[in-house]
């Protein structure tokens, strides 16, 4: 079973935080409880919406998870985003501007690293830096 988790840009920190995202009812802003503080208790953190992105349940080569908006490095140095398919209901990797994608295995993610993603580094795929 993998873990179901999430990650956004905080508000306050401006780096990203890690755990189960919670959808307020009283308001549209989305909160993570970040995982590194919850022993302590439970706070959540307010993030920067459009940032979240949820844990695919794989790794790439280097065992470092990937999450929906990293992009990744693969054979002959091409780059694509990770997205989740609605249509397909699945994770997919996809080339810069494609609705096309490449459903996300695990066999196939270890030709695969992590090298940034879309919200700090937009540059990777042609976006504005």
């Amino acid at each position: 079973m993998r873990d179901i988790k999430f990650r956004a840009i905080s508000f306050n920190r401006g780096c990203f935080v890690f755990g189960d995202l919670v959808h307020q009812a009283l308001t549209t802003q989305n909160m993570i409880v970040d995982l590194g503080v919850a022993a302590y208790g439970c706070y959540p953190e307010k993030i920067i919406e459009g940032t979240v992105g949820q844990f695919t349940g794989l790794q790439d080569k280097n065992g470092v998870d990937i999450y929906c908006g990293d992009i990744l490095k693969g054979f002959d140095e091409l780059v694509v985003t990770c997205k989740f398919s609605e249509e397909d209901a699945a994770f997919t990797l996809s080339r810069h501007n494609s609705s096309a994608g490449a459903f996300m295995g695990e066999d196939y993610c270890r030709n695969f690293k992590v090298i940034g993603n879309i919200h700090q580094h937009p540059e990777l795929i042609g976006g504005d830096s």
